[in-house]
């Protein structure tokens, strides 16, 4: 079960995945693993954005059990144009899942498929996925999950978020990319699985199936 987010600041957007995992003793919440995060070329066009999102849902597809993932985009300058190319493959049926946007202003949510959600929201919710310990990051992403450690947001005078006293300067957009990423509590596709030995199974039926309901349940 994944979610891939499109975000960012200052115009420059970072494509985040975030695989959601099904833990055992835990039903109700899923543990997240980031397991990409790379920024868009410096003055991609909203084509080759488009062509970058629709190659990165390809990869995730192949663990995702077939699976496209649950697509973010932050609606809004850079993400506008891009929304409206993923909305029309979902129209054309060139995809089988609706893009999912997000707005920080209300003026945008009549647009379908655009939510709002207050900026001050979205930076609590990460810090709080983070500090409850639900956030977990793949090798490779070290520097993103130091800023996250560090992460505190604050809101300023005029109502904006800003990240607290660490210079997020190389890295915010990455971190505005998992706020939108961490924004919905499930992606699309079954949920892989994590039995009380800590062993990942593909799903939780499979780990059933060879365990037994007891075990599992």
């Amino acid at each position: 079960m994944h979610t891939l987010a499109i975000a960012g600041s200052r115009e420059r957007l970072t494509l985040t995945a975030v695989e959601h995992i099904k833990k055992q003793g835990d039903p109700w919440r899923m543990r997240r693993v980031v397991t990409f995060s790379g920024r868009m070329p410096e003055g991609a066009t909203p084509d080759e954005q488009h062509t970058a999102v629709l190659a990165m849902s390809e990869q995730i597809k192949e663990v995702n059990g077939g699976s496209e993932p649950l697509v973010v985009v932050a609606y809004g300058g850079a993400g506008s144009a891009l929304f409206f190319l993923l909305r029309e493959d979902y129209d054309k049926r060139r995809r089988v899942h609706r893009a999912h946007g997000i707005a920080i202003s209300q003026t945008a949510i009549d647009v379908a498929g655009v939510y709002h959600k207050a900026p001050t929201w979205l930076a609590s919710n990460l810090y709080r996925e983070w500090h409850e310990k639900r956030l977990e990051f793949a090798p490779g992403l070290k520097a993103l999950e130091a800023q996250v450690t560090r992460f505190r947001p604050v809101e300023s005078k005029g109502g904006n978020i800003q990240f607290g006293p660490e210079d997020l300067t190389d890295y915010d957009d990455a971190v505005v990319s998992l706020m939108y990423a961490s924004a919905y509590p499930k992606g699309e596709g079954a949920p892989r699985f994590i039995d009380r030995k800590g062993k990942l199974w593909p799903s939780f039926l499979a780990a059933k199936a060879q365990l037994g309901q007891g075990a599992v349940g």
